[in-house]
């Protein structure tokens, strides 16, 4: 997975804020990638993502931090964001890999 290093603002209308992820062509069956145990600062948020990228082809997607749940918590700006990936067959929704924490940091 490719992650960028600094937030991106994404989804405008919905007020909240993500990061571009680029899962790479590895796989030879569609597969689904999601985010588990996602944290901001300390405190978990959820989040909205569910990418399903078709065998052979890449997907540019992105991680959507609820504005209720960052506002909750009087985050204002991202400056250690923690998170998992569950990647997953599409089609049997059989296990793939459950990936280490991903630790951004942003200070």
């Amino acid at each position: 997975m490719r992650v960028p290093t600094e937030p991106r603002n994404a989804f405008e209308a919905f007020h909240s804020c993500g990061f571009l992820i680029v899962p790479p062509k590895l796989c030879i069956k569609d597969m689904t990638v999601q985010t588990r145990d996602e944290s901001v600062n300390g405190f978990m948020v959820g989040t909205y993502f569910s990418c399903e990228v078709c065998a052979g082809k890449s997907a540019v997607d992105c991680i959507v931090f609820s504005s209720t749940e960052l506002d909750e918590n009087n985050i204002e700006n991202f400056e250690t964001v923690e998170f998992s990936f569950h990647i997953f067959k599409t089609a049997d929704r059989n296990t793939i890999d459950d990936s280490k924490p991903v630790v951004l940091n942003f200070n």
